[in-house]
């Protein structure tokens, strides 16, 4: 009887010391939070504007906006994925004009995006070639 409840008391111990190597494993990964101001063509991004970070052209996470200008909120905009992984951000589907950024797991980076209107790249006109004048015909003299 002894020996069995020994064998029980090992077993549940071994369970309960797995339980939290388990959940560490899972993932306690901290987010990477971004905050500051948002401006679209010059003017502040209006309330609804939907921001975008990707990692690989992947949306990762995805928020719209609740003051106009601005993306910061309680908490910031909090961007998971590996240390390291390279984010790019969209604001309404435009690329923002800032540099690609590297997540940094727990950092906090103020990152005040733009998005410009790219000007179109004018389409050349054909050329008219001109026609030469005919040029009269010599007659003899």
């Amino acid at each position: 009887m002894t020996y069995w409840r020994v064998l029980l008391l090992t077993a549940v111990v071994a369970v309960l010391l797995s339980v939290p190597a388990l959940v560490s494993a899972q993932g306690n990964k901290r987010p990477h939070t971004f905050i500051g101001t948002i401006t679209i063509d010059g003017s502040p991004a209006p309330v609804g504007a939907t921001i975008n970070a990707l990692i690989n052209g992947d949306v990762v996470a995805t928020m719209e906006t609740t003051a106009v200008g601005t993306y910061t909120r309680v908490g910031g905009f909090k961007v998971e994925g590996d240390a390291g992984n390279r984010i790019t951000f969209t604001v309404n589907g435009r690329p923002i004009d800032q540099p690609e950024t590297t997540l940094m797991e727990g950092g906090t980076t103020v990152l005040n995006m733009t998005v410009t209107q790219q000007a179109p790249t004018p389409t050349p006109s054909p050329q008219a070639t001109p026609t030469p004048a005919p040029q009269p015909l010599a007659t003899p003299a």
